[in-house]
């Protein structure tokens, strides 16, 4: 039993000091770790990408021998600059290839003139865009050679979703 009381007695201080330090809670005030800076992840530039777009074709019917211009623009919409390889095709045929170095967010137009002595309907494929135009004789002018397209209007530019090479209001679909 005496075993049993100085047991106690050395087992009472312990036991107190666990008691009284869970009641007062820590003697002493911490400061938070800093946080770490962030980290920025920087993106990688998007590389060039390029748009067609405004395609334009004057005249939409012309006679043998006239000038018949072509004209789009090319636009990067990338963050880096880089070349492009313009391709003209008329009635599948690559006419005209051109090599343009256009910058990050610029716009360049692109013209392209040509002559042509047969008679008959032209497809013109830049990029993504179609239109068409028509040599007639040049007595023929003022009647339409394009069914539903044009009337022979030489002031008509711009190609519509149906591929025909002509502005909005000249009975295109």
């Amino acid at each position: 039993m005496l075993k049993r009381i100085i047991a106690w007695f050395m087992l009472l201080p312990l036991v107190v000091m666990l008691l009284l330090g869970a009641c007062a809670g820590p003697t002493q005030t911490s400061t938070p770790a800093p946080m770490p800076a962030p980290i920025l992840a920087l993106e990688p530039p998007v590389p060039a990408d390029f748009q067609i777009t405004d395609l334009a074709i004057k005249p939409t019917v012309a006679s043998p021998g006239q000038r018949v211009t072509i004209s789009a623009r090319l636009t990067n919409t990338g963050d880096t600059g880089d070349s492009y390889t313009m391709e003209l095709f008329i009635n599948d045929v690559a006419e005209v290839v051109k090599e343009v170095t256009i910058l990050p967010g610029e716009t360049k137009k692109l013209r392209f003139s040509e002559f042509f002595e047969t008679l008959g309907t032209y497809r013109v494929n830049l990029g993504e865009l179609t239109g068409q135009f028509v040599i007639v004789e040049a007595d023929k002018l003022t009647q339409s050679s394009t069914p539903g397209c044009c009337s022979g209007a030489s002031d008509s530019s711009t190609s519509n979703s149906s591929g025909c090479g002509c502005g909005s209001g000249c009975g295109c679909g």
